[in-house]
């Protein structure tokens, strides 16, 4: 005689059988980075963009004031570097601006912090 188990204990089974995934691997870069200085000017404003950093590749320029990062608003100095800190480095994100009375988006690639910035 053979017998088939239901559907749902073959799903339990499945599910016992079946590993769960692994989280992620840590993170050994170390907090995401731009490479802009940023003062409270009616939102983060660029006051520096570091030579050769990610976003000056990007297109960033002084006096552009940060909006949003990955759809995310941000208001002030804190937050817009609380954010970026939080990404990944090496992915990319998607910076919208001010630049005058346009508003800008960019992408940029979030970086590593060189040892030579503090």
């Amino acid at each position: 005689m053979l017998l088939t188990a239901s559907p749902i204990l073959q799903i339990a089974l499945f599910l016992c059988l079946v590993p769960a995934p692994k989280d992620p691997e840590p993170d050994d870069k170390g907090k995401g980075f731009f490479g802009v200085q940023l003062v409270d000017n009616n939102g983060p404003a660029i006051t520096r963009v570091e030579p050769g950093s990610p976003a000056d590749k990007a297109g960033v320029r002084v006096n552009d004031i940060i909006r949003s990062i990955d759809s995310v608003p941000v208001a002030n100095v804190n937050e817009a570097r609380e954010v970026i800190g939080r990404i990944r480095p090496g992915t990319v994100t998607v910076v919208a601006f001010s630049r005058g009375d346009a508003m800008v988006t960019i992408k940029v690639k979030v970086g590593v912090r060189p040892e030579s910035i503090p």
